[in-house]
């Protein structure tokens, strides 16, 4: 986490000064929410994007400091991120606003060495959601990442994904209210019992809402969405959040598609695939090599 490992997540926001792991230095100038940035809030809630009215007064910005060399910084720089006027995610704003992002701070997306404790805490923050909360996200960075293309990038978070749900297995059923086959339109990846819609960012990516500082991993409840649509208000969300990226990015995203008619998991990694693309992520055993006993 910021400033310390995986000992537990943090939240920034509200929080951030009463958190002993985050060390961020709060600028009283800075304390209040820009115009922009209140007019962004006052979108979402005349949207019915926002559960509850929240002061203004209440809604603090954590403010960047340094080069976003340390971890404090790093997670600083995502909310920030999020916060640009132009950001297209609704969703992410709102759980911004409401203080309901969480953050990890790992290495190297490309590297196995974490991934026991990454494991660990998703599962934690699968089984700790507050089922109130209309958005929330769990936001896994790897600052330690090497430059990849947008291939190498798809392809190291789908081994993630691959080595997070062998650990996962160990303890956890795939949620049941999901497929497990990647093929299936009805999928979406389970760690901790629970269904996640995973968002990659890189610098490398070519949607500009995809392209963040370093590496990182968005878990998304699956829940959240399945409870905008049972209010019949997850059209209207989704369509603003389309449109708003056709402004931020100068196209719409040919990826995007409604669960339901295609494979999410064409949509995790960013980059536009072809209608023949293959998954490499699969929950099945590996076939026993000849002459084994597995």
């Amino acid at each position: 986490m910021c400033a310390g490992f995986l000992t537990s997540w943090i939240r920034l926001g509200t929080n951030c000064e009463k958190s002993k792991t985050c060390s961020a230095d709060r600028d009283d100038d800075a304390d209040e929410l820009s115009l922009m940035e209140r007019s962004e809030l006052g979108v979402l809630k005349s949207q019915g994007f926002l559960a509850a009215q929240y002061s203004m007064d209440e809604l603090k910005m954590p403010q960047l400091s340094g080069d976003c060399s340390t971890d404090d910084d790093v997670c600083l720089a995502f909310a920030e991120f999020v916060a640009e006027e132009e950001f297209p995610c609704a969703g992410a704003k709102a759980a911004l606003a409401t203080d309901s992002i969480d953050y990890l701070v790992a290495s190297d997306l490309a590297g196995d060495d974490m991934d026991q404790q990454i494991a660990a805490a998703v599962a934690g923050f699968a089984e700790a959601v507050d089922e109130t909360l209309e958005f929330f996200s769990l936001v896994v960075l790897f600052p330690n990442s090497p430059s990849f293309s947008e291939q190498q990038f798809e392809a190291a978070l789908w081994s993630r994904l691959e080595a997070l749900h062998k650990l996962d297995k160990q303890q956890y059923s795939w949620d049941s209210a999901v497929s497990d086959d990647p093929a299936s339109p009805q999928f979406s990846f389970s760690i901790g019992g629970r269904a996640f819609y995973i968002v990659g960012l890189h610098p490398g990516a070519s949607r500009k809402a995809r392209q963040f500082q370093c590496a990182a991993l968005v878990f998304n409840a699956h829940s959240q969405f399945e409870r905008l649509r049972s209010t019949g208000r997850y059209d209207k969300i989704r369509q603003t959040i389309l449109d708003r990226d056709v402004q931020y990015s100068g196209s719409v995203n040919p990826m995007l598609a409604v669960h339901g008619t295609n494979s999410e998991a064409r949509q995790y990694s960013g980059r536009a695939v072809a209608d023949n693309w293959v998954c490499p992520f699969s929950t099945a055993p590996a076939n026993p090599q000849p002459g084994s006993f597995e």
